[in-house]
């Protein structure tokens, strides 16, 4: 359990990092959805370090006086990483869209229906210090942790469904550029919608706590890698090229300009590299 803490905290203090730096280092004003963005992937890193270093604290280091505050604080990181990270899906989702107003409803209703079981799982979820093992356990509602972990795997599947269902209606697909966040789009829904299953099974079936700090490490690192895919990726990419700059991390969005720029000239776009997007975009 500690190696994946340790990856997962690892991750999370690069993407931070690398958000951070490309932040200060911006030459233009960026604009608004970008600082969104920005907001939701420090907000996501944190709340992840925050979590893991909490399971640790709990599992190691917790005491009688402590126990109790220590695992309301991880239960609430948990949620913070979680509805910080379907955010920042829904929020790509919305502009993919091109702002479109049924999808805003959708997004809503998935992200309320997010929140009521947080809040629920709050409530009915806690810790105790139990005396005769010496331990803090840590007593997870079953249905209010089936029920949110439903409600992600919603939230994903939902963002995926749209992100790729206006990709083949409005988009050139024959675009290397398209079919790389394509393709981005669904390793990335697999492996989080993975973790949510297994997380789900390890819940409903009252393993015992040893599954599910394993279990809940597991699904810390792929949402935190995920979150931070596109930002890590191209991180990589700019050490390689001194023309790349921030935005081309936020592929999803770039895409929103492109639909408002050229929406009625063409029915498809092509696009070929981030470079001849800013060419495009520059015009």
């Amino acid at each position: 359990m500690t190696i994946i803490s340790g990856l997962g905290i690892e991750v999370a203090l690069h993407g931070l990092v690398s958000v951070c730096f490309c932040l200060a280092t911006l030459q233009t004003k960026a604009d608004r959805k970008m600082y969104i963005i920005s907001t939701l992937l420090i907000v996501c890193n944190i709340s992840g370090i925050i979590y893991i270093l909490m399971e640790l604290y709990l599992e190691y280091v917790v005491g009688s006086s402590s126990c109790s505050v220590a695992g309301f604080i991880d239960n609430l990181s948990s949620h913070l990483l979680l509805i910080s990270f379907e955010a920042i899906i829904l929020y790509k989702c919305y502009f993919i869209t091109n702002q479109n107003k049924y999808a805003l409803f959708c997004i809503y209703l998935v992200s309320l229906h997010r929140i009521v079981w947080m809040a629920a799982d709050m409530f009915r979820s806690y810790a105790l210090w139990d005396d005769s093992q010496y331990t803090c356990v840590y007593f997870q509602d079953s249905t209010t942790g089936s029920g949110y972990n439903v409600a992600d795997i919603i939230c994903d599947a939902f963002a995926t469904f749209t992100a790729l269902t206006v990709a083949c209606l409005r988009m050139n697909l024959n675009s290397k550029y398209i079919q790389t966040m394509i393709i981005r789009t669904i390793g990335r829904t697999v492996l989080v919608i993975a973790a949510s299953c297994w997380v789900l099974a390890i819940t409903s079936s009252g393993s015992e706590n040893t599954w599910y700090y394993i279990a809940w490490n597991t699904q810390t690192y792929v949402l935190l890698r995920m979150a931070n895919l596109d930002v890590l990726l191209n991180s990589a990419q700019r050490q390689t090229s001194s023309k790349a700059r921030w935005w081309d991390t936020i592929n999803w969005l770039e895409l929103r300009q492109l639909f408002i720029k050229f929406d009625g000239l063409s029915n498809s776009i092509d696009i070929q590299t981030p470079t001849q997007v800013k060419d495009m975009t520059d015009v």
